[in-house]
């Protein structure tokens, strides 16, 4: 019969053999005793996704750019679906019947040529003061929005604040100091963007009322050259077996 010779005392192995014998039936921070494999198997399966180093289809495989995260089956199919963009535009010119076309008080700045179309899945129509929007329910896009200001007889104290709204909110905002007595013609021109990175998804049909918004500063008069709002729309295309 072979003989063994055990470097651990008797209470050494009496303890070894009480974290086996009296295993945790859940894992557990800090303890140094085994875990059945039931308890392994529960914890394994009711991990949460959320917990996991993922890209869901709602986050968006394009919407990030890492290497520390994995997509799921969702995220890249949809990611599949959206391989085709084509962009939609319409530029309105502002309203510059006479020598005070603009206002001299805070307010939305008016355009000219109201119209509408219609034009992969995106809808324009206009008003005087606003370019309305609706995107079909179900369209991945982004915006682009252009708002160029001219300002007359300002001298920049206080400033002028030039908004790109939709409705009532702000959706980008620009202080304007320039003095424009500065410049031979007493006139500056201020442009405002708003382009924001982000993908959205129309999960319902989606309405913007785009308007150029002023917020008079020191005495001044202020117009619109031009607003320009443009929509990325991408396509879906099914993914088609050969």
């Amino acid at each position: 019969m072979s003989t063994f010779s055990l470097s651990q005392t008797g209470t050494e192995i009496n303890s070894a053999i009480g974290k086996v014998h009296n295993a945790d039936s859940t894992p557990t921070q800090g303890s140094t005793n085994m875990v059945t494999s039931g308890g392994v198997y529960t914890a394994v399966n009711n991990v949460d996704v959320s917990a996991l180093p993922i890209t869901t289809e709602a986050q968006g495989i394009i919407n990030q750019d890492n290497d520390d995260k994995v997509p799921t089956n969702a995220a890249v199919k949809d990611l599949v679906y959206r391989t085709a963009e084509k962009t939609v535009s319409l530029s309105r010119s502002g309203y510059t019947e006479g020598f005070y076309h603009g206002i001299s008080s805070s307010g939305q700045l008016r355009m000219v040529d109201p119209s509408s179309s219609v034009s992969d899945g995106v809808t324009f129509s206009t008003t005087n003061y606003r370019t309305n929007v609706t995107i079909a329910q179900g369209t991945y896009y982004r915006l682009s929005i252009t708002s160029r200001v001219n300002v007359r007889g300002a001298d920049g104290s206080p400033a002028q604040t030039h908004q790109i709204r939709d409705g009532n909110t702000v959706l980008k905002q620009v202080t304007d100091s320039t003095d424009s007595y500065d410049f031979d013609s007493n006139e500056h021109s201020v442009d405002v963007y708003y382009r924001p990175s982000s993908v959205f998804y129309a999960s319902s049909e989606k309405n913007y009322s785009f308007n150029t918004y002023w917020i008079v500063g020191d005495s001044a008069h202020a117009w619109l050259d031009y607003m320009s709002v443009s929509i990325t729309v991408y396509y879906q295309r099914p993914i088609v077996i050969v």
